[in-house]
């Protein structure tokens, strides 16, 4: 017995990565029917969780969020549930006078049912070989979305989408006057938003963006789909903008069919920050009838950065990177950047680098090399630090070479806006 607790202290730890090992306060349902069968008889939401292993992102949502003890007493309002392939070790947890043996990375369930809960959350959910995690959906008991967040999202953000979810199912499980004193505060906000100062409009749409009330997010919206004045509208746009919002893709989405060139490219845009493999589609179908050099740019960007494994994408943009239009060339050559490593990529990514007479297209193409960690580019990197004339040229090939060596970091995927026209002049 005692050799057995040493054993399983010993395991816990190497869970905890070597901290003192926490068990998750969220516990979860072992199925999606038990998820929506609990969620009809209280009258709750269904949290539907996918993670993943081995990323930081992830790690933080698994290892902390689903630790947290606030969130743990949140999360007793909501049938919650586990969409991940992994395999993790395990533990006994012991539940009054019984003894389960659980997944040591999760809890309150085991490795085979949150495998076979991912299997079925990918078939309704999740279609697609590109499945955005960290996310977060939430549906009520018919099974209907009320609100989904993909990527990593702070602690906070993430409470409050439970609450909303909570009130949207049962109006009286929480604190209603909160709610609507929110809401009145959004309408307030939206006054400002209207400004004709830009410095008291872009707060207020930016805290707009901030609510987690679909309505208040609504009053967001009328803002960018508006036909009275294009300024408004592109800041409400950027606004609505953030990674992993699946809120703003149907938006977004539908503002491509504008006329207005600076709407429809502040559309493509938007869904490039959004990061999201949906938004594909629709990127895909507007570049064939796209008239604009600047928003065929920026669409292949958007594909670039929202649906990288996407194969009519990659074809697109490989494609595209002999285009007579610079500003096309420009931003495709962003693209190959985040497209997954292929012969033909990096054949156009290194020529572009030493021999391209632009020197934008040279530094965009030093430093796409970087973010693929191009080793056999070494060489081609040391010649282009000795021997081109621009500045700037030879500084993102030093750090193309570090992050080769290294690896990359979020500062460097944004390098490329040293060559490039950056997201507000992109008009």
């Amino acid at each position: 017995m005692l050799l057995r607790a040493v054993l399983v202290s010993a395991c816990l730890f190497f869970l905890g990565k070597g901290d003192t090992y926490k068990p998750a306060t969220v516990r979860f349902e072992p199925t999606l029917d038990a998820a929506f069968a609990r969620a009809k008889k209280e009258k709750i939401p269904v949290m539907v969780c996918v993670v993943m292993d081995n990323e930081s992102a992830n790690d933080t949502v698994a290892w902390t969020y689903y630790r947290d003890p606030e969130l743990g007493e949140l999360s007793k309002h909501a049938a919650c549930v586990i969409a991940s392939i992994g395999t993790h070790a395990d533990y006994d947890e012991v539940r009054g006078d019984s003894t389960r043996r659980v997944c040591g990375r999760f809890g309150s369930i085991t490795c085979a049912e949150h495998q076979a809960i991912e299997m079925e959350a990918r078939k309704r959910w999740l279609p697609g070989d590109s499945t955005v995690a960290p996310q977060h959906l939430f549906f009520d008991p018919s099974g209907k979305e009320i609100a989904r967040h993909a990527y990593l999202i702070d602690l906070g953000k993430l409470k409050k989408m439970l609450q909303m979810a909570r009130y949207v199912v049962d109006p009286t499980s929480v604190d209603r006057a909160l709610i609507e004193k929110e809401l009145q505060e959004a309408r307030d906000v939206y006054k400002n938003a209207m400004s004709k100062n830009q410095a008291t409009r872009k707060p207020a749409l930016d805290a707009l963006a901030a609510y987690e009330d679909p309505r208040a997010f609504k009053l967001l919206t009328d803002l960018a789909e508006s036909k009275t004045d294009d300024l408004i509208r592109t800041e409400a746009i950027r606004a609505m903008s953030q990674k992993g919002s699946y809120r703003a893709l149907p938006i977004l989405t539908n503002l491509l069919k504008e006329p207005k060139v600076l709407i429809r490219n502040n559309a493509v845009v938007g869904l490039e920050r959004l990061k999201l493999p949906e938004a594909a589609p629709a990127l895909l179908k507007l570049y064939k009838s796209e008239q604009s050099d600047r928003v065929q740019g920026s669409i292949l960007r958007a594909l670039g950065k929202c649906a990288p494994k996407n194969p009519d994408a990659i074809a697109l943009i490989v494609k595209e990177s002999a285009s007579k239009s610079y500003l096309t060339r420009l931003d495709d050559a962003v693209a190959l950047g985040f497209l997954p490593d292929s012969p033909k990529v990096l054949e156009i990514l290194r020529t572009m680098a030493e021999k391209d007479d632009n020197s934008n297209l040279r530094g965009v193409g030093v430093w796409a090399l970087g973010l693929h960690r191009d080793k056999d580019a070494i060489e081609i990197l040391n010649r282009v630090i000795a021997s081109d004339k621009v500045l700037e040229v030879k500084t993102v090939a030093t750090a193309a070479l570090k992050a080769i060596q290294d690896g990359t970091s979020e500062e460097y995927e944004d390098g490329f806006q040293t060559f490039v026209r950056d997201e507000v002049g992109r008009e």
